[in-house]
């Protein structure tokens, strides 16, 4: 397949050019690979969080990652699932770090290129995307979406039933509403880069807006993680505080981006390190209340 087109404007990954040296491709690989391992922690090594997991011990067999970045969520799968056949999907070059034997890399725009991958009647287990629609405006987040969910398979998946979508995204509201001025100006200027900051909280309802077309058991699971490290539940405070790390690493990485390079009039105007130490500082003290929201979301598709 050749390889795809640049992005557009209307059309771009917010973080789509964090690693063009080798510096930067360990930067970007320890982010992913921090914040995949903090999410799993938390759910005991998990992949499907256990308050969607609605068939444990179940064992996909063929399960497709769209989005997949440095491959951090593939290789877990591939080691969890060793009989399972991998394919992971990213609009930029392959990992450069070895794949499991069971995992495939195809470059390609999850957007357009679906259709002509995967016709019918090929069909997944298991798809997940995570972190990836926020990226995109939000009819072709729902597109993607409806795309996804006609490539479960309709029975046989892995053990009995259908096969299952999970969605993974954050949403900023909450963390709006929790931040001081810092963050508050922080998360402004993240919806300034973004295509839908808010992106995980519309899921569940973009999930259920293909049942028009297939049958599916939609589920919703929210995870709100202090920023700060004041929090009560020690595991959950653990979690959030390695995500919002996670996310500062991400825009130290664009603020060094636009510092050097000059791509985007945004960019250089809104994450500086001047806001982002700021917004360190406001973090760190005692009374901070900020709180991170991440979305999960299932479907499952029913027989008929």
């Amino acid at each position: 397949m050749p390889a795809p087109p640049a992005l557009t404007e209307s059309h771009r990954y917010v973080f789509d050019s964090l690693k063009t040296s080798e510096v930067e491709e360990d930067s970007e690989s320890a982010r992913l690979d921090a914040v995949h391992t903090a999410f799993t922690a938390y759910f005991s090594g998990n992949l499907i969080p256990p308050p969607l997991d609605d068939r444990p011990g179940w064992k996909p067999v063929k399960i497709l990652e769209l989005g997949c970045g440095h491959g951090s969520w593939a290789i877990h799968a591939a080691k969890q699932y060793p009989e399972a056949e991998i394919i992971a999907i990213d609009i930029a070059d392959a990992p450069k770090r070895p794949l499991p034997p069971n995992v495939r890399f195809i470059r390609a725009d999850m957007t357009k290129d679906l259709p002509s991958l995967f016709p019918s009647p090929i069909s997944f287990d298991l798809i997940h995307i995570r972190f990836v629609l926020t990226h995109l405006p939000q009819h072709t987040a729902q597109s993607v979406i409806r795309t996804a969910a006609r490539l479960l398979t309709p029975s046989g998946g892995g053990g009995g039933g259908g096969g299952l979508l999970l969605l993974e995204e954050g949403d900023t509201t909450n963390t709006l509403l929790t931040s001081g001025p810092a963050g508050n100006k922080f998360w402004r200027v993240f919806h300034v880069l973004c295509a839908d900051a808010d992106v995980g909280s519309k899921l569940s309802g973009y999930l259920r807006g293909c049942r028009a077309e297939l049958p599916l058991e939609v589920k919703e699971y929210v995870l709100f993680m202090p920023a700060h490290s004041n929090g009560d539940d020690q595991a959950l405070t653990n979690l959030g505080t390695e995500f919002h790390q996670f996310v500062m690493r991400t825009a130290r990485l664009v603020a060094q981006r636009s510092a050097t390079r000059h791509t985007n009039a945004d960019e250089e105007a809104g994450f500086t390190e001047e806001l982002l130490d700021e917004y360190e500082a406001e973090v760190a003290s005692a009374e901070c209340k900020a709180e991170h929201a991440v979305y999960f979301c299932s479907a499952r598709r029913l027989p008929v």
